[in-house]
């Protein structure tokens, strides 16, 4: 079961899907999304700062008796319950993992530097994306790095003498986590702003406010 939830930052609304364990996509407005139009729609609202609060807390009700006994009737209302409980037990851990999401992110645009494995991401590619993309989230905020960059890098792993920096780019260009798995800081091997699945605008916006609250300067210089 996937959910989808709305975030309201300042660069527009942010479309959030996970399942009940792992966030699976954030879309920023500028882009589309492969998975909210399967998934059951939850309010923002319903993602309180009370809720915030609880995303490490445990949900105790979960082991009471009147639970155990559902799960271990057998006869037909039982089973009702059964799957009854089971949803809604999947939903309100999609909440706090939505919760967990929402904190970030309000910490990322208040201009602190959250650490992306915080939280727990499920991105979807095949083998060469996600090598790439584990790539992507060993970069600074407020450093960039280039295509042909993390080809060698990745040349390097799998053994070979080189690797195409454009195939790179083509993995960096269907990562579906945004900003939290930061393809907004690769650039051109001269530190021009390329493809970017937002939209340079948007790209250009997210390194200003990188920018702007990092205390280290650029790795490399961006043409704003």
């Amino acid at each position: 079961m996937f959910y989808a939830a709305e975030y309201s930052s300042p660069l527009g609304t942010i479309s959030l899907v996970c399942n009940e364990t792992h966030l699976l996509e954030l879309t920023l407005e500028t882009q589309q999304s492969r998975l909210k139009e399967k998934a059951e729609w939850i309010d923002e609202k319903e993602i309180s700062e009370a809720q915030k609060k609880k995303v490490k807390a445990s949900l105790a009700d979960e082991n009471t008796s009147e639970v155990r006994a559902n799960f271990t009737n057998k006869n037909a209302e039982g089973a009702l319950a059964q799957a009854s409980y089971k949803k809604d037990a999947a939903k309100r851990h999609a909440l706090q993992l939505l919760g967990a999401v929402s904190c970030w992110l309000d910490s990322y645009f208040a201009g602190k530097n959250p650490d992306p494995n915080q939280l727990p991401l499920a991105s979807q590619g095949s083998a060469f994306r996600q090598m790439v993309w584990k790539e992507l989230l060993k970069i600074p905020s407020g450093q960039t790095t280039t295509y042909g960059a993390i080809a060698g890098t990745i040349a390097k792993k799998l053994h070979k003498e080189k690797m195409s920096a454009r195939a790179v780019g083509g993995a960096v260009g269907h990562n579906p986590i945004a900003i939290i798995i930061p393809c907004h800081r690769v650039v051109g091997s001269d530190g021009s702003l390329t493809g970017y699945a937002g939209g340079l605008d948007m790209k250009r916006k997210l390194l200003q406010h990188e920018q702007e609250f990092c205390i280290f300067p650029f790795k490399k210089a961006v043409h704003i």
